[in-house]
């Protein structure tokens, strides 16, 4: 199942369910990238307030990476990493270098050569680590799959969609898992047939009781957890200032004792 709501309720057609074919409990495995990518472009940004917030856990495929900020292996062999480079070098830092060595070594980017794609094999060229290390040095900032998905439909529709990631292992904090859990408990009671119709049947009868008034309460719920972390945070934060904050008079006070003016100057410093 996958779907989105507000404290509003579902959000309109967003709401999917497929027949799963892994056997076994982990039903993430029959997600992945592509499909999430796929429903977010058919059923979930088209139905998004245009400057909406799409809140994320970090399951595996929210979080992949995109294919144009996909950083270099050290798998790769060095043409591979040969030609990573020459795609990414946008200010010309070690193209010419590579194409120069390139005449008589292993990387010869001219559109031709054996296996295609302009790269030649000799007996000599750059040391696969010098690659890998130039590779890595202009490998751009890695964007999840989903935010360049997000932007490129915010570009199109003149939309102000953004994304929110959760904290790893934060359930609590997602109103949808409430909601997925009174789905789930109450299917369990009604599905006495143990068939894959009846199953059907009876989880979208339930996902159509999920009233708007169940997903406000979700959603409430969920920032009551947010807001008392934040607190909670906020306080640590303070116990630890304090802390810092006395520990360094106590250095401070040793410091006037053997050296003079030295606590002043570092308490001013901090000031």
């Amino acid at each position: 199942m996958i779907g989105a709501g507000t404290k509003d309720g579902w959000l309109p057609n967003s709401f999917r369910m497929w027949k799963g074919n892994n056997k076994n409990e982990d039903y993430h495995s029959e997600m992945n990238s592509d499909v999430m990518n796929d429903w977010l472009v058919k059923y979930c940004l088209p139905n998004m307030d245009p400057r909406g917030v799409l809140v994320l856990d970090r399951a595996p495929y929210h979080v992949a990476i995109s294919e144009a900020t996909k950083p270099p292996q050290s798998s790769w062999k060095r043409e591979e990493l040969a030609r990573y480079i020459l795609a990414h070098d946008t200010n010309n830092q070690y193209t010419e270098h590579i194409l120069l060595h390139a005449e008589n070594n292993v990387i010869h980017n001219d559109g031709e050569g054996d296996e295609g794609g302009g790269v030649r094999r000799r007996r000599r060229g750059f040391l696969k680590p010098i690659l890998l290390h130039i590779a890595r040095e202009i490998a751009p900032d890695k964007v999840m799959r989903i935010t360049e998905t997000v932007n490129e439909w915010n570009a199109m529709h003149n939309s102000d969609i953004r994304t929110l990631l959760l904290p790893v292992a934060h359930p609590q904090l997602n109103p949808i898992e409430l909601v997925w859990s009174w789905v789930k408990v109450e299917v369990a009671k009604r599905n006495t047939a143990h068939t894959m119709s009846a199953l059907h049947a009876i989880t979208v009868q339930r996902v159509n009781e999920i009233t708007p008034d169940m997903w406000n309460k979700s959603c409430n719920k969920s920032l009551r957890t947010g807001r008392e972390y934040m607190e909670v945070d906020d306080e640590v934060m303070e116990s630890g200032d304090e802390d810092d904050e006395e520990e360094e008079m106590n250095e401070g006070g040793t410091e006037n004792n053997e050296g003079g003016t030295d606590s002043d100057s570092s308490l001013n410093s901090r000031d």
